[in-house]
Order: C-alpha cells, then structure tokens, then sequence
C-alpha cells in the first residue's frame, strides 16, 4: 500500500510541476491583463504518508490502534488535499469560461470592425464607380460639342 502511494504521489506531475511532493510551491499563473494572478496550492501528501512510514503493523491490538490512527491522520491530509485541489480547480474552470466568453466578445466585435471596413470601403469604390461613369459622360458629351458646331456652320 505504502509503495501504491508513493507511485501515486510520483506520478501525479504535469510537466514539471508536481504538487504533492515534499517542497512543491504553488502554482501560479497570470490571470489578467494587469497582471493579476491565481495560484494552485501545493499540499504535501509525501510529508502526510511519512505519518504511515514504519506505523503499518498489525500484529497486536495496539499496533493496529496506532496503524489505524495514522492512516487516519493520511487520510485527513488526503481529504484536506482533495478539498484544495477541487476548489481550485472550480476557480481555475470559472476563469477559463470566462476568458473564453472574452475570447468569443473580443472575436465578434473584431468581425463588426473588419464588417464596418468592407462596407465603408464597398462605399467608397461605388462612389469612385459613379465619379468614374460621370466622367465620361462628361468627355463624351464634350467630344460630341465640336461636332454639333461643325454640324451647324454645314
């Protein structure tokens, strides 16, 4: 049992981070742009399973009196680590549907400017289009002037 512990707390790492070792400092993490932070506390179960170190015996009443306390007092620890960890794991998911939710609101309104500039720029170039048509209604018209004089003086 006791080496079942020791794989768990050794293997429960995320990358270089492992928050039940012996000496684990919390993990934190920028939460805001002005550089607010929240953290994921550390919690020792490997200074907690020391309590079952060498207490695991059986053997007489009063041993397994004393076994049973310490893995009272492991237990205790372990469900004192459980309580942490959920709590900030609600607030570390809390936080992550909220960015999202600013991800999504910073997104929709980049999409109306990029909207608001297509059709500022459609205005534009239909503007330009009847400038353009005006203009050469305007050298058509005084093209045909010099004609319609000649046509006169015949």
């Amino acid at each position: 049992m006791l080496a079942q512990i020791d794989t768990f707390i050794s293997n429960s790492s995320f990358g270089d981070t492992n928050l039940l070792k012996t000496g684990a400092t919390d993990l934190g993490f920028i939460a805001a742009a002005d550089g607010t932070t929240m953290s994921v506390s550390a919690y020792d179960l490997e200074a907690a399973k020391g309590t079952l170190d060498g207490a695991v015996d059986v053997s007489t009443a009063a041993n397994a009196r004393t076994t049973l306390a310490a893995l009272d007092s492991f237990e205790t620890a372990v469900n004192a680590a459980i309580g942490s960890f959920g709590g900030d794991a609600r607030a570390v998911d809390m936080h992550a549907q909220f960015i999202g939710k600013i991800s999504d609101a910073t997104e929709k309104g980049l999409g109306n400017l990029v909207d608001a500039d297509l059709a500022e720029e459609a205005s534009k170039q239909s503007a330009l289009q009847v400038k353009q048509q005006l203009a050469i209604q305007a050298l058509s018209s005084a093209a045909q002037a010099p004609l319609n004089l000649v046509s006169l003086f015949r």
